[in-house]
């Protein structure tokens, strides 16, 4: 038999850690209030909208959750609302949305467009976009392609890059002392010249800028849109992929280089940066045009993320083994 002052003691632990469950999950959250929002987890913290610079989606530990910056230099990351693999929460857009809208509201702050660009603040005066939520809203107004894009066209590019140099070292001898000729090695100079220019247009500088003035398109032949003589925005979706338009007053369509979907080569925050575009431009125009349709963008199949994965274990074990050949042919020469 078993004394209560033992069954206390063995059931003091149990206790405590429900009691801690309790504590940091029942009652973790945020309270939003006209002065501010209120972060509830071991202890209440106020934190004045008028102090938070600025609101964004982040990823932490595998799940996705509210960030606050506050103009001190702090980040407060909230508890909830969150949403993850194992504590999914259908309703987080929605949740993340409401936060967006009261610091919008109440922050009691009106930016310029010359403001926000200057500041680097997210989509400039927009605001916060009901259709997706912030996961675009960070202190920056340059968007690029995502990572993995960048990463595969950098592998690919390097591949040939790889190539072209094998090709001129084992050229045949056009010389006197029986190394490559000078036909060669200029060869392989300008296709190296070509593949590094491809590299920096198509993958590195991709993407667009907001600027005071417009949107700075980054092709091999830069391009500035001014804000005024922008009509609308369009998302075109082919077999092969999906691209941001940009239709002109004047009837012109130019295609942004970044962001963009390709067959193979996805980007899960597109419709997010799609969405920073196009309030870019409603911020600087007051444009009241209707919203943004996204309706044709799907994500990434399963099949085409292993596909990817694959094929950059292909390159990546080509690069490295062509850089080990390269090196003995150059010291073997």
């Amino acid at each position: 038999m078993i004394s209560p002052s033992v069954g206390i003691a063995l059931a003091a632990p149990p206790l405590a850690a429900a009691l801690g469950t309790w504590l940091l999950l029942g009652r973790a959250g945020v309270e939003l209030t006209p002065e501010g929002a209120i972060v509830r987890t071991l202890r209440r913290r106020q934190i004045a909208w008028r102090d938070v610079q600025y609101v964004q989606i982040q990823r932490f530990s595998g799940n996705r959750v509210v960030v606050l910056y506050e103009a001190g230099g702090r980040r407060t990351r909230l508890r909830a609302p969150s949403t993850g693999f194992l504590n999914w929460d259908k309703r987080f857009e929605e949740k993340a949305d409401v936060i967006g809208r009261w610091w919008e509201t109440h922050r009691g702050v009106q930016d310029s467009v010359q403001a926000s660009v200057e500041l680097g603040g997210g989509w400039g005066a927009g605001g916060w976009n009901a259709r997706n939520p912030g996961a675009w809203w960070r202190p920056t107004s340059r968007i690029r392609l995502a990572t993995v894009q960048i990463v595969m066209i950098l592998m690919l590019l390097g591949s040939l890059t790889l190539q072209a140099f094998t090709g001129f070292v084992l050229a045949p001898a056009g010389d006197s002392d029986g190394g490559p000729g000078v036909l060669s090695a200029t060869i392989c100079l300008v296709v190296t010249c070509l593949l590094v220019e491809a590299a920096r247009v198509f993958a590195v500088n991709a993407g667009v800028t907001a600027r005071a003035e417009g949107l700075q398109v980054h092709k091999q032949r830069g391009r500035l849109l001014p804000w005024t003589e922008i009509a609308s925005f369009s998302v075109e979706t082919t077999w092969h992929g999906s691209r941001l338009v940009a239709h002109e007053v004047s009837g012109r369509r130019t295609r942004l280089s970044g962001p963009r979907i390709g067959f193979l080569l996805w980007d899960d925050d597109f419709a997010a940066k799609a969405w920073a575009v196009d309030g870019w431009w409603r911020a600087a125009t007051g444009a009241t045009a209707p919203p943004l349709d996204l309706s044709g963008v799907r994500r990434a199949a399963g099949w085409k993320k292993v596909l990817v994965g694959l094929v950059a274990a292909a390159l990546t074990a080509e690069l490295l083994l062509g850089a080990l050949v390269s090196l003995l042919l150059l010291t073997f020469a």
